[in-house]
């Protein structure tokens, strides 16, 4: 299971986690932070097949939940939502 770290970027959490080193973005949070009421239709809208997956992470009750997750591509995760707005530097 993977490890979460949180972030806050605007006075909002982010949770990221690392696969394989690389560093990863919970994408309920990042499109939340980006202004997108339906997170899922985002992700699956403007995040390509290659740039996101899916973990299986820790909720908050303690059981396991299977998340969505983005990579961090040269911190530029905002370019992946098309969204104009200060890009996702964490």
């Amino acid at each position: 299971m993977n490890t979460l770290q949180i972030f806050n970027f605007e006075q909002n959490e982010v949770r990221t986690i690392l696969v394989n080193d690389e560093p990863y973005f919970v994408g309920k949070n990042v499109a939340s932070v980006l202004g997108y009421s339906n997170t899922q239709k985002a992700i699956l809208t403007h995040v390509d097949a290659e740039d996101k997956g899916d973990a299986p992470i820790q909720g908050d009750l303690g059981g396991k939940q299977k998340m969505t997750i983005i990579k961090d591509t040269q911190n530029r995760t905002q370019v992946r939502f098309r969204k104009p707005m200060a890009a996702l530097k964490l």
